[in-house]
């Protein structure tokens, strides 16, 4: 039988596939700096700095700083800049971008796009 977290890493699978790096870059208010470099600030909180030192891969959806090391994905990045919890981060973007649960069972849209051995994955051991 699927558990609650086993819902929540569905949830933050359909988010990664539904929701670009560049999508929640702006809604959380986050500029790249050239369209050619896509460069930004890094978006670890306890890495301040001046210069962009992190990159934003397009093709693979995520964010690397070369500075301190990390990379996130959009669930991370969400985690990470708004400083809360995976579960929250989730919410989060479900919220902004309108993926999401309807009776708390992922929308059959969302589902449809997803490789059949993700969904096979995410059914975890019990599957």
């Amino acid at each position: 039988m699927p558990t609650e977290d086993d819902g929540l890493k569905v949830r933050a699978i359909v988010l990664r596939q539904a929701v670009t790096i560049f999508e929640a870059l702006r809604a959380l208010g986050r500029e790249v700096e050239g369209e050619v470099t896509q460069q930004i600030l890094c978006p670890n909180p306890q890495h301040p700095e001046r210069r962009p030192s992190a990159r934003v891969y397009e093709d693979s959806n995520h964010v690397h700083c070369f500075a301190c090391g990390r990379t996130w994905d959009v669930v991370g990045l969400v985690a990470t800049v708004r400083v809360c919890a995976f579960a929250e981060a989730v919410a989060w973007l479900e919220a902004a971008f309108g993926v999401g649960t309807a009776d708390g069972l992922l929308m059959v849209e969302a589902l449809a796009d997803l490789p059949a051995r993700v969904l096979v994955q995410c059914q975890g051991r019990n599957g």
